[in-house]
């Protein structure tokens, strides 16, 4: 059995093609969670650095990508089906 038949028999939909789908989604949703978070924290540490205003907006990015890096962690867990928590993807719209 290859990873790729382990893929397609633990999807819930989809088969093997809906398994590679969502895992590409989720990388890129990793990918740019840790982006933003990169980019804002940066600017956010210096701003605090200087004693200069903090903006919330910014605030509000690196929360939210925070949240969504620990999402996709989440559902990445073996034993939980990322449809129990579509919701959660809403909200972090």
């Amino acid at each position: 059995m290859t990873l790729f038949d382990t893929l397609g028999d633990k999807s819930s939909s989809g088969g093997l093609i809906g398994a590679l789908t969502r895992l590409v989604l989720r990388f890129f949703q990793f990918v740019l969670a840790i982006t933003v978070i990169g980019l804002y924290a940066v600017d956010l540490h210096h701003a605090d650095k200087v004693g200069a205003y903090t903006d919330s907006k910014w605030v509000f990015a690196v929360i939210v990508g925070v949240l969504s890096a620990v999402t996709v962690l989440v559902y990445g867990l073996p034993f939980l089906k990322s449809y129990w928590a579509f919701g959660w993807d809403w909200v972090l719209l």
